[in-house]
């Protein structure tokens, strides 16, 4: 556990190492909605537009859909689907995830080991230049709970890029960020993100803002819709 924390904090005080290198600040917003079903499946949904060159244009949109299946409280497993958009091409982008969740008092940490396919179109033969990429991306999550509804977590993720040649770290992104859950069902998340672009010396810096609505159970949703009954008077 302190080989992988020292290598947390390593990726992270690099990330921000980057701070005096030239940079554009970003905007990543996001609105999604969750579902928790029995036998410890959940699915989950998202929309997010960012926007670039110090969050004045348009960079690009995302719609994302995945399934999570909880083994314990310590494994789960991840499918998901992505599909984005900007103003030059489209990407389609599969990727299945092993989590690993440890939880001590107030601290959890996780582990994601996510392996992604990412291409422009389907094709038996590509074009140069446009031939689908695989990463590998570890990410390790610290969560500190500060009370029940506010929650800070700091991450760092190294997108390990796979080709014929061998594996190259292309980026490593670091976001810190605040979460509080409201009204059951709501949870606002802000963070900042450091994200060095490998090999080039250039910061990726932005400001992540994510909303997410957990659906509740049929019968709860049954009551929010319901309307009440009026007692008749005497």
């Amino acid at each position: 556990m302190k080989k992988i924390l020292s290598l947390f904090f390593i990726l992270f005080a690099y990330c921000i190492s980057y701070a005096q290198i030239q940079y554009d600040w970003e905007l990543w917003a996001t609105v999604g909605i969750k579902k928790n079903f029995k036998k410890h499946f959940s699915w989950d949904a998202s929309y997010q537009i960012r926007a670039d060159h110090d969050m004045q244009a348009f960079k690009s949109s995302y719609i994302s859909s995945g399934l999570t299946y909880e083994l314990n409280k310590y494994v789960a497993f991840d499918l998901s689907y992505r599909y984005a958009t900007n103003n030059t091409r489209d990407l389609h982008r599969f990727s299945g995830s092993l989590i690993l969740s440890y939880k001590y008092k107030k601290i959890e940490f996780t582990l994601r080991n996510m392996y992604q396919n990412e291409r422009e179109y389907f094709n038996a033969r590509y074009e140069v230049g446009h031939t689908p990429q695989n990463f590998l991306r570890e990410r390790l999550q610290v969560t500190y709970a500060i009370k029940k509804p506010l929650k800070i977590e700091i991450s760092a993720e190294p997108f390990l890029l796979l080709t014929n040649r061998g594996v190259t770290l292309s980026r490593i992104r670091c976001i810190a960020s605040i979460n509080y859950k409201f009204l059951k069902y709501h949870s606002i998340n802000l963070g900042y993100l450091a994200q060095p672009n490998l090999p080039f010396t250039k910061l990726t810096q932005g400001i992540t803002l994510e909303y997410t609505y957990t659906i509740p159970d049929w019968k709860k949703l049954k009551k929010i819709f319901k309307p009440k009954s009026k007692n008749p008077k005497n």
